[in-house]
């Protein structure tokens, strides 16, 4: 399919969608995902009314991606971090890890990559 990757930052140089290192940084990566999941769960009809046109509808209903689909990827374990503060968890239980990708082709190594990466 086709992806539209994107983050938000200021003009400090701060990025809202990057876990960082300190406290602060983590609590402005989680409050930033969540609040991107409540918009997009909210206001999914103005999102795909802004890229409805006839030249994406064309090209995402034409065997290139599957048409109308809008999701977020956060990965398995900030969603388990996110079921841990809806539970009452803390704000700050999520760590950003390394962890080598396995391509499952033994021409291919393993790329050191986020462990939530796809």
């Amino acid at each position: 399919g086709k992806h539209n990757n994107w983050s938000v930052g200021t003009d400090t140089g701060l990025n809202w969608f990057y876990p960082g290192k300190d406290n602060n940084s983590r609590k402005l990566f989680v409050t930033a995902i969540a609040c991107l999941a409540h918009g997009l769960m909210k206001h999914n009809d103005i999102i795909r009314c802004a890229v409805a046109h006839a030249g994406n509808e064309h090209r995402l209903g034409a065997q290139e991606a599957p048409p109308a689909i809008i999701s977020l990827y956060p990965g398995t374990l900030f969603e388990q971090h996110v079921d841990a503060i809806i539970k009452g968890g803390d704000l700050l239980g999520y760590k950003a890890e390394k962890g080598a990708a396995d391509a499952k082709a033994s021409a291919v190594m393993p790329a050191v990559c986020g462990v939530e990466d796809r």
